[in-house]
């Protein structure tokens, strides 16, 4: 009978309620059973009612906290189907076993929350023996982990799904700053990323296309980016290790981790020029540039390599990103956001350079040869070639050969150095149209390269050997610029200079050693002689052009009756400059000219005048004199002589 005592038995009188009181102790129980056998009929009548009742309530309970127990179970199994669903966006969860595990402790809370709530609303009052009993049913739910351990999940999996949201909040902010970018910019990082996928890729766990470090550097070239020294080439390695650690890279996370990584490594190599090219326009020395500065430094040291349509393109692209980074208070860019813009410009020249050369490719039928001897130069020789044939008909004369020649400093002066170049001239000239196309100038420039190469080697030998006092076959940046300057490259104006130092380095930084060897010396005074006769061709036009309002027929004469005086291409000095004007029906004192070639020329010793002229058989012959050697005497260029004709021309004031 006490097996069924109920919880709230109500009380009787008498002995059937001091025996209710004691059940509980069989001895206590023998004591106070009652003695009279209508007293017991009466009392196991009343216990088996009350057990029955008891008995039909538990099992009500029971089945609902089985059905609340569930209903909940159910909400959780959904719950945790709409969190994995939400987690296969972002690739396997990590932590599945630990959601599982919450999932489980939230079910057994949830079932304990519901028998304390039951109990308290389907009894008025709790004896003693229910709370015995009530454990039972948590033991049959007993987690398989300890209560931290536990939380210890929870936390992981609320610290994963904070995780998740700031991955989605990133890819959304970068989607954003994606569909900000100019067209022309989203264009240009889809087709790297297509190109250099297309040459073997993968996907990651998402589907997505990746990639690797193998084609990497593909995408970096169709992108414009190029390593020219061998420290770029260091930097641009530590970043692809970093990045690449793992796996690869989607098309957001190389667009806006890697590329921008790179830029910045690149920007560190080449900040030393940069900033050269900033202090030239810099005048007043306030750290900022104007509008106008800035497509100053592009004119200056960036246009000389593109053709007249991508130079207007780029050039207002530049202009445009500039005005947009102008500070509201001095309307000027400072020196930081020049970094970055022209960063960007130069991705944009490489670009475009490579555009022109595969047009020039396949529009002059260029071979192997043409495209690795002008690799850097084509698309300057290019336009060149385009200018000079100004009736357009293809190709040029042997005149027009000539001039360009002189132009570029390659044109012999000697008698059997001219009798050589017009019989390659007329080698590579159609007999039929009697012009020689691009591709043949290409092959006549070869030539005359390889003749000053050849003049060349015994004077940079001789002056390698006396500055090379280790003799370890190398020389260091600075004794490199001497012999250079030996050889008379000599430069005309800041532009010139700061340009001639970027060479030498990116040459002498190219290699592994940090040094330039003879034969690397040699190749280099021919590429740094074309470069600064190229700028100094695009300088004189646009002075032309703009200050002095001379037509393209006037300055190709002008030019002619300067090149006849100076074959050597090395300058002319006062005597020959009077000849010239006299020529042009202008009389001028000599005194006049002397002046004036000393206010538009430049100072040249006799070993550095012939120097520069024995490549052409011309210049003063005072090798055996050395004290005629040292001496100085002021030469003017072409570009000297134009300033100085107009001055004379317009009788008055500095041109």
């Amino acid at each position: 009978a006490g097996r069924w005592h109920p919880l709230a038995l109500p009380a009787r009188a008498g002995r059937t309620a001091q025996w209710c009181a004691t059940a509980r102790d069989p001895r206590q129980a023998r004591a106070a059973a009652p003695n009279d056998e209508r007293e017991l009929a009466c009392y196991r009548l009343d216990m088996t009612r009350e057990a029955g009742r008891h008995q039909r309530v538990q099992v009500q309970e029971r089945a609902r906290r089985r059905i609340i127990c569930q209903e909940r179970q159910k909400r959780l199994e959904e719950e945790a189907k709409r969190m994995a669903d939400e987690a296969s966006s972002f690739g396997p969860c990590s932590s599945e076993a630990a959601a599982a595990d919450v999932k489980t402790d939230r079910a057994d809370e949830s079932c304990a929350e519901e028998s304390e709530d039951s109990s308290a609303s389907g009894a008025n009052a709790e004896s003693s023996e229910d709370r015995r009993l009530r454990p039972m049913l948590r033991l049959r739910l007993k987690p398989k982990r300890s209560k931290a351990a536990r939380v210890e999940a929870l936390r992981r999996c609320t610290t994963d799904h904070q995780r998740r949201m700031r991955v989605v909040r990133m890819l959304q902010s970068r989607r954003q700053q994606l569909e900000a970018m100019p067209s022309e910019d989203q264009k240009a990082l889809w087709a790297a990323f297509d190109r250099a996928a297309a040459d073997g890729s993968s996907f990651n766990d998402c589907g997505e296309v990746v990639l690797d470090a193998a084609n990497f550097d593909q995408a970096l070239y169709e992108l414009g980016i190029r390593c020219r020294t061998a420290a770029e080439r260091r930097s641009i390695d530590e970043v692809i290790c970093d990045a690449f650690y793992e796996a690869g890279v989607d098309f957001l996370t190389f667009s806006f981790e890697v590329l921008p990584r790179v830029r910045e490594a690149l920007l560190a190599c080449r900040r030393e020029w940069l900033h050269e090219y900033f202090r030239m326009q810099d005048l007043d020395v306030s750290g900022s540039l104007s509008v106008e500065e800035a497509c100053a430094v592009f004119d200056s040291f960036v246009a000389v390599d593109l053709d007249e349509g991508s130079c207007r393109r780029i050039r207002a692209k530049l202009q445009l990103e500039v005005e947009a980074r102008l500070d509201p208070e001095t309307g000027e860019v400072c020196y930081h956001a020049f970094e970055s813009i022209f960063q960007l410009i130069h991705e944009h020249v490489e670009r475009a350079v490579r555009e022109r050369i595969a047009v020039l490719e396949e529009k002059e039928q260029l071979g192997s040869e043409e495209l690795s001897d002008n690799a850097c130069e084509l698309v300057m020789l290019g336009e060149a070639f385009r200018q000079a044939d100004v009736d357009e008909k293809g190709g040029l004369t042997s005149r027009q050969m000539n001039l360009l020649l002189s132009e570029f400093g390659m044109r012999p002066g000697d008698t059997e150095g001219v009798t050589e170049l017009d019989r390659q001239i007329r080698h590579w000239t159609n007999s039929a149209s009697g012009r020689c196309n691009f591709r043949g100038f290409l092959r006549v420039l070869r030539w005359a390269r390889k003749r000053l190469l050849v003049a060349w080697h015994g004077h940079i030998k001789d002056r390698f050997m006396r500055l090379d006092t280790d003799c370890l076959g190398f020389l260091q940046p600075d004794n490199a610029a001497q012999v250079l300057r030996f050889m008379g490259i000599v430069p005309r104006c800041r532009e010139d200079s700061a340009e001639m130092q970027r060479l030498i380095a990116e040459t002498v930084f190219g290699t592994d050693t940090g040094k330039v060897s003879c034969t690397d010396l040699e190749l280099l005074a021919v590429q740094i002689k074309q470069r600064l006769k190229g700028q100094q061709r695009r300088r004189i036009r646009r002075m032309a052009e703009t200050e002095f309002g001379l037509s393209q027929a006037e300055l190709t004469y002008y030019a002619e009756v300067f090149y006849a005086a100076d074959s050597s291409t090395a300058g002319i000095m006062a005597e020959q400059v009077a000849s010239i004007l006299e020529v042009l029906q202008l009389r001028v004192d000599l005194i006049e000219v002397v002046h004036a070639v000393a206010r538009f020329g430049f100072p040249l010793t006799a070993a550095e005048h012939h120097a520069a002229a024995v490549g052409s058989g011309g210049g003063p012959n005072t090798a055996d004199d050395s004290s005629a050697r040292t001496q100085t005497f002021t030469v003017v260029d072409f570009e000297g002589f134009l300033r100085l004709l107009m001055n004379i021309v317009r009788g008055a004031g500095e041109v």
